[in-house]
């Protein structure tokens, strides 16, 4: 099977030469987007490797292994559940954890742009599914190293205050399309298995939060620079992000 993860990476060496050669060396964007649970985590691991194994060729670095790509996921700017706790109504709040208004956007772009303009590291915030709450500082970007970052997640592309801005920054936009049944489906079995949850709860739950969702996210696509087809990877490739 032809995976568009490999297609894109294939494109990559050639964009930032053809970048430099006009003067352009400020870190590469490539944004993924799609629906819950249409494997945009996956696609961002896969294509980090992919891109990192054609740079280490075209830049030649002392150390063993150079990371001139990194993969950024929206999941680190979720608000805290104490910050959930804080809002009128926390209870809504939580079960709506996930939909655009429970993430911090600005902290997110905040981030972004003086990545984008600065030369020195910056670091972000990942997603403790253990704690689950954001984990502060856990990935550094050092933008004299780093050429290439992939952001992942739903809202990026969206037409929202401040999202758009962050959909602005990004460089190559990647759409994941897919069946959104299957999708949600995948989200019920995903969540039920890591937050220990009945189906029948965690399918509640997928109903009247992840699929309004889905339906913000659906409205982005249009800002696309690239539509992909979700694609089932082998257990091999899975196995390397387990």
């Amino acid at each position: 099977m032809n995976f568009w993860e490999l297609e894109i990476a294939d494109e990559i060496p050639s964009i930032l030469k053809n970048r430099e050669l006009h003067g352009t060396t400020d870190i590469y964007y490539i944004g993924i987007v799609g629906y819950p649970g249409i494997g945009k985590t996956v696609s961002a691991d896969f294509l980090k490797k992919e891109i990192n194994s054609r740079l280490e060729n075209l830049y030649p670095s002392p150390y063993v292994f150079t990371e001139f790509c990194k993969v950024i996921p929206m999941d680190g700017f979720h608000l805290y559940k104490y910050e959930l706790d804080d809002m009128p109504n926390p209870k809504e709040m939580h079960f709506r954890r996930g939909a655009h208004f429970t993430f911090d956007p600005q902290n997110l772009y905040y981030k972004l742009s003086h990545l984008k303009l600065g030369n020195h590291p910056i670091n972000f915030p990942s997603f403790s599914h253990t704690l689950d709450d954001p984990q502060e500082d856990t990935i550094q970007v050092d933008p004299n190293i780093v050429k290439v970052v992939i952001i992942e997640g739903l809202y990026l592309y969206c037409e929202l205050p401040i999202w758009k801005e962050i959909r602005e920054i990004i460089d190559y936009k990647i759409y994941i399309d897919g069946n959104l049944d299957e999708a949600m489906d995948r989200v019920v079995q995903r969540n039920a298995r890591c937050l220990n949850m009945s189906l029948e709860e965690t399918a509640y739950k997928v109903q009247h939060n992840d699929r309004l969702n889905a339906g913000v996210v659906e409205e982005s696509r249009r800002y696309a620079d690239k539509v992909f087809r979700y694609q089932e990877k082998p257990r091999e490739i899975l196995r390397l992000y387990e």
